[in-house]
């Protein structure tokens, strides 16, 4: 089986992959030409985003794509469509880094650790007691997908009480109970934390605007780490200083601009889009490539099928 790589994982991984029968061409689109006539008949690709670079309809051969992301609302929808490919994404393999970056969120926003740094870094022993705690809190989680499931998982540890919000209201594992969006106001109303772990979909682009934070109690928090389009900034604007805590990992616009507002709020924690990444990143995307191949190989379907109608 032919696949095309445009993600290095490096040579010895790409020769131990001979072994399973795969025969790997590594091709970086974006520093090198491609030559169609070299991989025109490959089975499979393996690929973040190389769409502009390599034509899909010239690949007649192709049977599935497998994505180093969750997100896939780059790719070609029309000419995968048209070609039958199969497209699977990146599924369960941010659930362990974000999760953990929620909680270290939480606890940094609890615990004021912002101020603590900021206090050792000008060598000033100042105390300060009024510190909150997670134990104990009610906690709603919009979006009950792998990612969420993972971190209600970590969040039954502070015995929580944890809320989901998706598009039937089913139960999913570790949430207590489960609603759809029609509840979401009456939840937020009651809820310490509200953590947003949604697709990117025309449902959920500026699902949390004006009504929605205004419905979230005073002296919440609110962490977005699922797609930056969910939550509107410009409302956010009029609400922020009603939050213990705002941390974001995703916005509307990325890089978020240096006038941004939200770059001089004390209660606001940034970071760019990054809590997906680990030091066992590599690794894990390299084992799910190859368990994705294989399964090709055998079934004709990758790991994660997605739904491209539905978004995820």
């Amino acid at each position: 089986m032919k696949v095309l790589f445009t993600v290095n994982f490096g040579k010895d991984y790409f020769d131990s992959l001979k072994e399973d029968g795969i025969e790997p061409i590594f091709i970086d689109p974006k520093t090198e030409k491609v030559d169609m006539d070299r991989i025109r008949d490959i089975d499979m690709m393996v690929d973040f985003n190389s769409y502009d670079e390599i034509d899909i309809d010239e690949l007649k051969n192709l049977k599935a794509i497998q994505l180093v992301s969750v997100g896939f609302n780059h790719i070609p929808f029309d000419k995968i469509r048209k070609n039958n490919v199969i497209v699977s994404n990146y599924k369960g393999g941010f659930g362990i880094p974000i999760s953990e970056s929620v909680i270290l969120y939480i606890l940094q926003i609890y615990n004021r650790s912002k101020l603590f740094y900021e206090l050792q870094s000008k060598k000033i022993w100042e105390e300060h007691r009024h510190q909150g705690l997670l134990y104990n809190n009610t906690v709603t989680i919009v979006g009950t997908g792998s990612i969420a499931q993972e971190t209600a998982k970590k969040l039954k540890a502070f015995d929580t009480t944890i809320y989901g919000i998706n598009r039937r209201g089913d139960k999913r594992n570790y949430f207590d109970e489960c609603f759809t969006s029609k509840d979401m106001k009456e939840l937020f109303s009651k809820s310490d934390i509200i953590i947003l772990l949604m697709p990117d979909t025309e449902k959920t682009r500026g699902m949390i605007g004006d009504e929605e934070l205004d419905a979230m109690k005073d002296n919440s928090i609110l962490i977005n780490v699922g797609r930056g389009s969910t939550l509107k900034l410009d409302d956010l604007e009029k609400h922020i200083d009603k939050f213990r805590g705002v941390a974001l990992d995703v916005f509307e616009v990325e890089p978020l601009p240096k006038d941004n507002y939200l770059w001089d709020k004390e209660n606001v924690i940034i970071t760019p889009h990054n809590t997906g990444f680990s030091e066992e990143n590599n690794r894990l995307l390299r084992e799910m490539a190859r368990e994705s191949i294989l399964k090709v190989m055998k079934t004709g379907k990758p790991l994660n099928p997605v739904n491209m109608e539905r978004g995820y």
